[in-house]
């Protein structure tokens, strides 16, 4: 599963590898070409200088290889090359000289290499020889006596370049193009370590230890919905089977807790909560459920816009009237068996009028009505509304962005949740993307197939899909 991840990474950025790698190598390719020719030419000195005429010891032969070293370093001080450049009438000075020029003794012999690089064939092969002069004219009154004619000697002059040695288009190039896709590979995994979404099951449960009960992927209007509702007369396309999904699996975690009073709600605003509670009542009322939706959230309400019912009357008048009838405020949804209950004007403390007695009884009596009543409440990290509904509930189910929620928020939601004494049935990943849901429902069918973490509820649900997929083939 972790090499499934990183090829989901690599599958993610697969656009600026692509990017990175065409743009350092494009401009490395036209850099390159654009560059005038650089040509190299190379001169040898032979040292042999010895303790006594006429006689040559081992000790004479290290002597030399050691003299050798010492005259590379000699040779590219600035007090040579200004003689060559005088001798030369060169127009640039010593630094630029000294840029050109390079001197190494060859190891393990008396050779000494002079090498020089250059755009001007015949300026660097002057250069190397005139080089060479000038050093051993500086050199010869420091021989032993009978010497200087043999200690320092010219073996190779430099000659005449004629093929270029850069620059290298193609090496270049390909060097630019590995550098490029090495620096996005940097850039993709350091926005990954700092990316602490919550995208995957796994991310899920280490943030918060709750089972996923689905995932729903972004799904538009071509998809069968009207804005984030789903068309009852779409009800088999395939965005909805995401919703079948959770319901299934709300099933099997309340097999042995029933659920009267569902809570909907999410860390942050904007996750998705609303959607998933509108698509959830059509998928139970799909299974021959009665539905009640309640649209707690009196500060931003919005399952009134999604269903196109009036909002004139609601909650709050329920809340604030003692014996209203619960039923004339009920609308009926777009598919037989749903129902709901908007929010109402919004009142000034929606916090103490929702944490008020009447709420239970409100809650006990539209229990009488429907086989489940789901409430969609504001966000529980934004005001303490949420978690007032969370204690007056059966069961809590939370919404997870897997965009945009990060696992330090999720953790604080879950926490406070927690708190309230409330049943945390599990989270819904909501508004993955292709590839994220494709890895979330390759993970579904892993998981299952091996074995199921603390035999999470999912797990029957994952035999019967399996057995569904296979009658099908």
């Amino acid at each position: 599963m972790e090499l499934r991840r990183y090829l989901d990474v690599l599958a993610r950025w697969w656009w600026m590898f692509v990017a990175s790698t065409l743009l350092a190598g494009t401009v490395a390719f036209f850099y390159s070409g654009n560059l005038p020719p650089t040509y190299r030419t190379t001169a040898l000195l032979f040292v042999n200088q010895v303790a006594a005429p006429g006689t040559l010891t081992l000790s004479d032969t290290l002597l030399n290889q050691q003299l050798a070293k010492t005259y590379s370093q000699m040779m590219v001080q600035p007090v040579v090359l200004e003689q060559v450049a005088a001798r030369l009438n060169l127009t640039f000075g010593t630094s630029t000289l000294g840029s050109m020029v390079s001197a190494s003794p060859i190891r393990d012999t008396q050779l000494l290499l002079i090498t020089v690089d250059g755009s001007d064939p015949a300026l660097i092969r002057d250069v190397a020889n005139t080089l060479a002069e000038v050093f051993i004219g500086r050199q010869a009154p420091y021989f032993p006596p009978g010497q200087s004619a043999s200690a320092l000697q010219v073996a190779q002059p430099a000659l005449l370049p004629t093929q270029p040695i850069g620059p290298r288009v193609p090496f270049n190039t390909a060097v630019a193009a590995l550098f490029g896709l090495l620096l996005a590979l940097g850039v993709a995994a350091f926005l990954e370590y700092m990316d602490d979404t919550v995208k995957t099951p796994d991310e899920l449960q280490e943030a918060t230890s709750l089972a996923t009960l689905g995932a729903v992927m972004r799904f538009s209007t071509h998809d069968g919905a009207s804005g984030t509702l789903l068309s009852a007369d779409h009800l088999r396309n395939p965005a909805f089977e995401a919703y079948r999904l959770v319901r299934t699996n709300l099933e099997f975690a309340t097999v042995d807790r029933p659920l009267g009073v569902l809570l909907v709600t999410s860390a942050s605003p904007g996750e998705g909560k609303s959607t998933t509670v509108a698509n959830l009542a059509m998928a139970l009322t799909q299974a021959g459920k009665r539905i009640i939706i309640v649209d707690a959230d009196l500060r931003k309400p919005i399952l009134h816009r999604l269903f196109e019912v009036a909002n004139k009357q609601g909650l709050t008048n329920l809340l604030l009237m003692d014996d209203a009838q619960v039923e004339l405020h009920l609308q009926p949804g777009p598919v037989d068996g749903l129902r709901i209950l908007p929010s109402g004007l919004l009142p000034p403390n929606p916090a103490e009028l929702l944490a008020s007695p009447r709420l239970a009884t409100l809650l006990e009596r539209l229990k009488r009505e429907a086989d489940l009543v789901i409430l969609d409440s504001p966000p529980v990290l934004a005001v303490a509304d949420g978690i007032v509904l969370a204690s007056r509930v059966d069961g809590t189910l939370l919404v997870v962005d897997s965009q945009r929620t990060r696992a330090d928020a999720l953790r604080r939601a879950h926490d406070a949740l927690a708190k309230s004494g409330t049943h945390m049935l599990g989270a819904v990943l909501n508004k993955l993307n292709k590839r994220s849901g494709s890895y979330y429902y390759d993970y579904y069918y892993y998981t299952h197939d091996g074995a199921s973490p603390n035999g999470s509820p999912t797990e029957a649900t994952g035999l019967r899909h399996r057995a569904r997929r296979g009658r099908r083939t």
